[in-house]
């Protein structure tokens, strides 16, 4: 399924990311590693380059190793708060037929996010 996605968005699946880091624009990371149960980073902190824009998809801890490191060679960081913003939106509905009000709902995540 990874494979799919990655080459509908003309991307690749990388075992072994810092190897193939150079060849590519963005780094997403979509893996549990960087998580409270599998800490570290997916990546060596060296394979990162300041032009990579980097993705983490965790949702716990929002702010990572991974896009500490990122932000620490300059790269563009993008956090796993808009995809929990997204979910609770799509449960939200699931569960009670309404649409929930985004800015309130991004709100309270993003307070979530600052309490750690």
């Amino acid at each position: 399924r990874a494979e799919a996605l990655a080459l509908d968005c003309n991307g690749i699946v990388a075992d072994d990311p810092a190897r193939v880091a150079e060849q590519v624009h963005g780094i997403v990371n979509a893996c549990p590693v960087g998580g409270p149960k599998r800490p570290g980073l997916p990546i060596a902190a060296g394979a990162l380059l300041d032009d990579h824009w980097v993705a983490d998809m965790l949702e716990d801890p929002f702010d990572t190793a991974l896009l500490q490191a990122a932000r620490d060679r300059g790269s563009m960081v993008i956090s796993g708060v808009g995809l929990a913003v997204f979910r609770l939106m799509r449960d939200f509905h699931l569960m009670t037929g309404m649409a929930p009000d985004v800015r309130r709902l991004r709100g309270q995540v993003e307070e979530r996010r600052r309490a750690g």
